[in-house]
């Protein structure tokens, strides 16, 4: 006899799309964009798209395209997905194995999934996904990267920070970041021990 097996997924790309959806497809070609400071948007569509990779939080079986950025030092990165006709989530791995480091999937059909925090150096992936099998459709995906502050720095919030850490309106490693008058704002001062 013959053996016989199950095939799982496929996809065929006819040409009525200016777009080639092998392109995102999986991350051995994943679409790159740049890792330097600034925004990266993107209006795609994921319908004509297979299911090639799963995260912790999503995507067991919905269709998905993978984005790849290189990090050449620490950085903030705030991913906005905005799936306007079904329930789409995102999320960031340094490897295509299943799982993911972070993934955001905590919004129903139109809202906004958001992931923000602070990546280590290297190449990583950005997947857009969906929470059920078979679900698919346009979104778009905004990524803004910056650079965080040293210590020292002036801050609006921890995420602001190489360190973590924000108090007081500065970056430091921990505690109270700003603790010499003479770096400190005017409505802020520390009486002299």
């Amino acid at each position: 006899g013959t053996e016989a097996g199950v095939l799982e997924q496929a996809s065929v790309w006819i040409g009525s799309s200016d777009v080639n959806p092998s392109n995102g497809q999986s991350c051995g070609n994943a679409l790159p964009f740049s890792g330097a400071d600034g925004n990266f948007t993107d209006l795609q569509d994921t319908t004509c798209y297979a299911n090639s990779t799963t995260g912790n939080c999503s995507g067991g079986g919905g269709h998905d395209i993978v984005y790849t950025f290189s990090l050449p030092t620490n950085k903030r990165v705030t991913v906005n997905l905005t799936t306007p006709s079904w329930d789409g989530a995102a999320y960031l791995t340094q490897s295509c194995n299943p799982g993911s480091d972070y993934c955001a999937d905590t919004q129903a059909i139109g809202g906004t999934e958001k992931l923000d925090l602070i990546l280590d150096a290297g190449v990583w992936f950005l997947v857009v996904d969906s929470f059920a099998d078979k679900e698919s459709g346009p979104y778009t995906l905004e990524v803004d990267i910056q650079t965080p502050a040293a210590n020292g720095q002036a801050c609006d919030e921890s995420l602001d920070c190489e360190s973590g850490h924000c108090q007081n309106g500065f970056c430091c490693d921990t505690g109270d970041c700003c603790n010499t008058a003479t770096v400190c704002p005017d409505k802020y001062r520390v009486s002299p021990d």
